[in-house]
């Protein structure tokens, strides 16, 4: 009885490493046929897989039958399986065409992954020419020439945070106070600012009313900015300073 049972065993441990074998075995010739459907053919039969004279069945199907005039996406294994009475061809047609789009699902995910890891790269390298080309305030150098948008009134957190910024570059700095009336108003504004005097003086940093000078500088509608901003002058335009 003893015997019996380690014979039982043996047998059970040998049929379950035979059904290893036989699926590594499969999942072999599974990929093996996938990497065939990657080849190009010189033979459009041979790309699905057919023989010849199943390409010239196909053929003659298209051209006698209704599938010659509707408009459709069948590929020739799905005409040929269509008109085929053998169940065994039938298998074999869909084995041949799930193969095909298994093997089209697999290169199209490995393109789009990358493709995905590309366009990173190469957004990422974009991004830092884009943002090179931004004047940063702290890339601005004293024979930068600046204009400086304001508002009349008080100079509050984000007005006073901004302008003290802008004061720690060593740029000619052009301050336009916009809804200013009188020079009054915009000394008012330079000094709860903490406009440096000294700087007014050498002329360093000017004072001004805006007088619609704005309108030169940008065609942005007044209503979608936000103040203080601030304009780096170049040859050609001017281009809004990042703080």
């Amino acid at each position: 009885m003893k015997l019996l049972k380690i014979s039982l065993i043996a047998l059970v441990l040998f049929c379950s490493y035979c059904g290893a074998q036989e699926n590594r075995l499969a999942v072999s010739t599974f990929e093996s046929s996938l990497i065939e459907k990657a080849k190009t053919h010189e033979n459009a039969w041979e790309y699905w897989g057919l023989t010849k004279q199943e390409w010239d069945r196909y053929t003659s199907i298209k051209e006698k039958s209704p599938w010659s005039v509707w408009k459709n996406e069948a590929t020739p294994l799905a005409i040929l399986s269509h008109y085929s009475s053998s169940p065994a061809e039938k298998i074999r047609y869909a084995r041949i065409a799930a193969e095909l789009d298994q093997w089209r699902e697999n290169t199209v995910l490995e393109w789009q992954a990358i493709y995905n890891h590309e366009r990173e790269i190469v957004y990422e390298k974009n991004r830092a020419v884009a943002e090179a080309k931004k004047p940063d305030v702290k890339n601005i150098t004293a024979s930068d020439r600046v204009l400086y948008f304001v508002e009349a009134g008080p100079c509050e957190a984000r007005c006073r945070a901004l302008t003290n910024r802008l004061l720690t570059t060593s740029a000619h700095i052009d301050i336009f106070v916009r809804k200013a009336k009188t020079e009054k108003e915009v000394f008012a504004w330079a000094t709860a600012a903490n406009i440096p005097v000294d700087r007014v003086h050498v002329k360093q940093i000017t004072l001004n009313m805006e007088n619609n000078y704005m309108d030169m500088v940008t065609t942005t509608p007044i209503s979608l900015i936000e103040f203080p901003i601030a304009y780096l002058q170049t040859k050609s335009e001017y281009k809004a300073v990042i703080f």
